[in-house]
């Protein structure tokens, strides 16, 4: 059975495509790296770049570093002020939940002081994160990026032992308020 032309066609042009692609590495292998002439044009060009280049490539270069830093930033942002909102969220809800079981004859001083202690611990965590946040913001224009990197990294990782002490107050204060509700 003869095969279409087509599939000839194409069988040609693949093994000449093939061919070509196992050429060329093997002549680009053979080659000692840079040539001397790739290596005299780029030495005449580096040598020939001004100092406009050069800080026309430092500004980018700069460019680059502040919007990765913030983009950075807003998105860790989002992400604390989602788990920031949550823990937020849940307060709100307990202390409903509190007013109803003192309504009820329960004594929820302790849950209260729990709840007060959340609250306090997510105001420092806020404050860590916008400290956190400026440190880091302050990244490009820092004669030392890794030094200003690291001091901003640190300071979120404060923020968010906070953030998680906030929540350890919270999930204290539910255990209590079930003690409280189990003792009525």
């Amino acid at each position: 059975m003869r095969k279409p032309k087509r599939n000839r066609l194409t069988t040609g042009l693949l093994i000449a495509v093939l061919s070509l692609v196992m050429v060329v590495p093997v002549a680009a292998f053979a080659s000692n790296g840079k040539g001397d002439a790739q290596k005299s044009v780029t030495d005449a060009v580096n040598s020939a770049s001004s100092g406009a280049a050069q800080n026309g490539t430092t500004a980018r270069v700069q460019a680059n570093v502040q919007a990765r830093v913030e983009t950075a930033v807003r998105n860790r942002d989002k992400r604390f002020d989602n788990a920031a909102a949550a823990i937020e969220r849940n307060r709100v809800r307990l202390m409903a939940a509190v007013s109803k079981v003192e309504a009820a004859g329960g004594d929820c001083t302790h849950v209260r002081l729990l709840l007060q202690e959340c609250t306090t611990t997510m105001t420092q965590a806020r404050a860590t994160e916008a400290k956190a946040a400026r440190t880091l913001g302050a990244i490009p224009e820092s004669a030392n990026m890794r030094m200003q990197f690291q001091n901003g990294r640190d300071q979120a990782r404060d923020a968010v032992s906070e953030l998680k002490q906030a929540r350890t107050y919270l999930h204290s204060a539910i255990d209590e308020l079930h003690q409280v509700v189990n003792s009525l």
